[in-house]
């Protein structure tokens, strides 16, 4: 909560900073008062069968959703491969490895693909979500031009972190400081 206050606190006086107006005061959400966890009635099976799948109970919380697979690329086939294709290639920089790369052109091509791993965790996407498979380079999708204004927001707004007095010197955002793993900022 404390971190994601300094966040809104800091792009909200580097907006006031850049406006003619005067600063607004930033609204902080109130969050709902906990409520005690409902624990599951025991359930007993017959031995040699399986379990039923448990539902969560009237009113509780749903099971959280596992990342999904392709993100991670020690369970990805689709990452597997293409790590496998720049195989002593991995510490060139992603812009000469990769066609069509915009940004991070000079991150390292074996950091590059794990950097869009953590980038569809943060979102709870895939990586088709943004990119055609096997085509990576195809501009196709509305979404890829939306997550490089994303990476480009991500990287002003840490800038301009850096300039206010005051601020830890590793104060940063990152995807996941609003996407918390939802394809939409979490509100």
């Amino acid at each position: 909560m404390t971190r994601r206050f300094l966040v809104i606190a800091a792009v909200a006086f580097a907006w006031s900073c850049s406006s003619s107006r005067a600063p607004q005061p930033i609204p902080i959400p109130q969050q709902p008062a906990a409520q005690p966890a409902t624990q599951p009635a025991p359930t007993t099976t017959a031995p040699g069968s399986r379990p039923a799948a448990q539902q969560p109970a009237p009113g509780g919380a749903a099971p959280a959703a596992a990342a999904p697979v392709d993100t991670n690329p020690e369970n990805n086939p689709m990452v597997k491969n293409l790590l496998g294709t720049i195989a002593g290639r991995e510490n060139e920089p992603a812009g000469q490895v990769f066609k069509n790369v915009q940004l991070l052109k000079t991150e390292p091509a074996g950091d590059f693909l794990r950097t869009m791993g953590g980038f569809a965790r943060a979102t709870g996407g895939r990586c088709t979500r943004c990119h055609v498979a096997n085509d990576w380079a195809a501009e196709t999708r509305a979404e890829k031009a939306t997550a490089r204004g994303m990476i480009e927001l991500v990287n002003t707004t840490n800038a301009n972190l850096q300039k206010i007095q005051g601020v830890r010197s590793n104060t940063r955002i990152g995807c996941n400081t609003c996407h918390r793993g939802q394809g939409r900022p979490a509100p």
